[in-house]
């Protein structure tokens, strides 16, 4: 009888547990967290039947219910230090508390790489932004912001075997090694690594800190015209502070986010923000900075909130833009071009192309004019110019893996086109293996007034 009663106690219990964050999800915030959260869905949308409701519901209930938050702290404590792993599948639990970002594992495993051809796809569209901006008078730079494992993989889980292979970073590097684009923050920021006491990359961020953030600058700098200011943080010295909320420990612990240290230099900046201003992830920043020579346009990522006032403080005029994809047209304003972007985004890079003129060119006699079943071809405006692109179909004839230049000739004059896939056009991904063009011509441009030829390389 005792032990039916308490049977039955513990059942009402379990119950009771059960349904109070659910009961009191309208009354009690889920927690502290920074991701949107969806809103209550309408059962009536537009005066028709909502038939997604209970789905969105289920979404929002998970998102809703009391307490959320505290929950999804103690399941990842719990799960961290019985298990030794990380309760979220986006975050990678390593040794000494380092926390590292899931996507970023392919990369240092080597793993879903970008083809050989893709590698040598990317080398022909930065040499033709290269060739771009300095014929407007403007210096280019591209790189990219290490992930996390290739500068500290020693604190990654022993299970994650490396396969030796070299990953795209390395192979694009040596695609470039000849065109003085490309600046290794890889490498730079190992050689950093080696020779300062601090660490230069935060435990419980995907992001590097201020210390890396400087080193970058100092390097892409030495690869940019002298403003006057390359030296200017030569002697700085650091203030450490425990300030700092990590992403992924955000991700794992929403309700009680360890802090992390950053580090702070002793320098006094002096740029300010032009216009409106909310904080450094804006996806458009313009700066000044007196006495200093100079201006800069900087397409960046969340790595360039670090990096940006550094930058900022050594350009007399800077423009720093997260809008994509990347606008080049117009280059009148600017002395300098630096592209960033992080490691584990190179591959985004190729299924979007820059906007900038098409180069003319004289297509090689080897080329190949293809008939209109051999292509397709997509449109859209952009401004003043019209953005052509497409991929090459199966009633066409080529080698997967080949590398392939294209040539677009509208009204007499022919133009090289980035090989690029612009996904959201074609459907076509980085890892399909199809040949793709990409090309911006001046005017209005109908797909019937254009032509296409191909060349194969080795």
């Amino acid at each position: 009888m005792k032990r039916s009663i308490t049977l039955r106690i513990f059942i009402i219990c379990f119950i009771f547990l059960c349904a109070v964050p659910g009961a009191l999800a309208p009354f009690v915030q889920s927690g502290a967290t920074k991701e949107e959260l969806s809103s209550f869905p309408d059962f009536i949308e537009d005066g028709k039947y909502n038939f997604d409701f209970f789905r969105e519901f289920d979404t929002w209930f998970s998102e809703h219910f009391a307490f959320r938050a505290q929950l999804v702290t103690v399941r990842s404590l719990m799960i961290g230090k019985l298990l030794k792993t990380s309760a979220d599948a986006d975050v990678i639990l390593g040794s000494n508390d380092m926390l590292y970002y899931t996507p970023t594992a392919d990369d240092y495993l080597d793993t879903d790489l970008l083809s050989d051809a893709a590698i040598a796809d990317l080398g022909h569209t930065l040499r033709l932004i290269k060739a771009h901006c300095e014929a407007n008078g403007a210096a280019f730079v591209f790189t990219m912001a290490p992930d996390k494992p290739s500068v500290y993989p020693e604190y990654m889980p022993k299970n994650f075997r490396v396969s030796g292979d070299e990953g795209n970073a390395e192979r694009l590097a040596k695609e470039l090694a000849a065109d003085n684009i490309y600046c290794n923050l890889i490498e730079e920021l190992n050689k950093v690594k080696g020779n300062v006491s601090e660490p230069i990359w935060h435990t419980t961020d995907s992001h590097w800190n201020n210390i890396s953030a400087l080193a970058s600058r100092n390097a892409i700098v030495k690869m940019l015209p002298d403003t006057g200011r390359r030296d200017i943080f030569k002697d700085v010295k650091w203030e450490k502070r425990l300030d700092w909320q990590g992403d992924l420990a955000e991700m794992l612990y929403p309700s009680a986010v360890p802090m992390d240290n950053q580090y702070y230099t002793d320098y006094d900046f002096t740029y300010r923000t032009m216009g409106l201003f909310n904080g450094l992830d804006d996806p458009l920043i313009d700066t000044e900075c007196d006495g200093v020579s100079g201006s800069l346009l900087m397409f960046r990522d969340s790595f360039g909130e670090t990096l940006l006032p550094f930058m900022a403080e050594t350009f007399g005029k800077a423009e720093f833009s997260r809008l994509v994809p990347y606008d080049l047209f117009d280059l009148s304003r600017f002395d300098a071009v630096v592209m960033e972007m992080g490691e584990r985004n190179l591959p985004i890079f190729y299924t979007m192309s820059p906007r900038i003129p098409a180069p003319a060119a004289q297509a090689p006699a080897d080329a190949k004019v293809l008939s209109a079943d051999e292509f397709t071809v997509y449109t859209e405006q952009a401004g003043n110019y019209t953005h052509l692109c497409g991929n090459l179909t199966e009633d066409c004839e080529y080698t997967e893996g080949v590398p392939a230049v294209f040539y677009v000739t509208v009204g007499g004059v022919t133009y090289e086109a980035f090989t690029s896939c612009e996904t959201s056009l074609t459907g076509i991904n980085y890892s399909d293996g199809v040949p793709c063009y990409s090309v911006y011509v001046q005017g209005e441009v109908a797909p019937a007034d254009m032509t296409l030829a191909v060349s194969f390389g080795e």
